[in-house]
């Protein structure tokens, strides 16, 4: 009766290689929502006899989304060697973006679009170690600036904070 044993991959024999989980998961979460958006996206109509109806703009990017993480999911390489240092921090990388985005969308309506943004775009430029000067200024254009662009320019109103304190500071 043989014995299975486990030995070391030798010159013959041929290497596994697997999608690293970490893109994976992230591929498959990005279909699910974009699936999910196009979907949801038709309850709002899709066309009216105007043009584009209301959710003309959400189905395309859920649909866009869907599209671009089969293309994400067909161009990741294949690894040889299992989940490496670099491989846990890329999940540690997606599991706190992902985080940071559930608290953005919890606090959005309580401290406004203005700070909820600038905070989150803060966080991930000091996380991704670029300076504080430049972290600051990025974060007050990106946060700031789209709240006005969408508000004066585009006419789209984002939240403002439930805050009375903020609320009368028009934060």
């Amino acid at each position: 009766m043989e014995t299975l044993t486990r030995t070391a991959p030798t010159a013959d024999a041929p290497d596994v290689q697997v999608r690293p989980l970490g893109a994976w998961a992230t591929q498959a979460a990005l279909v699910a929502v974009g699936g999910y958006v196009a979907i949801a996206s038709r309850s709002l109509g899709v066309w009216t006899e105007a043009g584009p109806g209301p959710g003309f703009f959400p189905l395309v990017l859920g649909l866009f989304l869907v599209v671009l993480s089969l293309v994400w999911f067909v161009q990741t390489p294949r690894q040889v060697a299992p989940a490496s240092a670099s491989q846990r921090t890329l999940l540690r990388t997606g599991a706190v973006t992902i985080g940071s985005l559930v608290l953005l969308a919890a606090v959005l309506n309580v401290v406004g679009f203005q700070i909820a943004m600038f905070a989150f775009l803060l966080f991930h430029l000091r996380r991704g170690r670029v300076r504080w000067l430049a972290s600051v200024i990025i974060a007050l254009v990106g946060s700031v600036g789209t709240f006005h662009l969408f508000g004066d320019v585009l006419l789209v109103p984002l939240p403002l904070s439930s805050l009375p304190f903020l609320g009368a500071l028009g934060v």
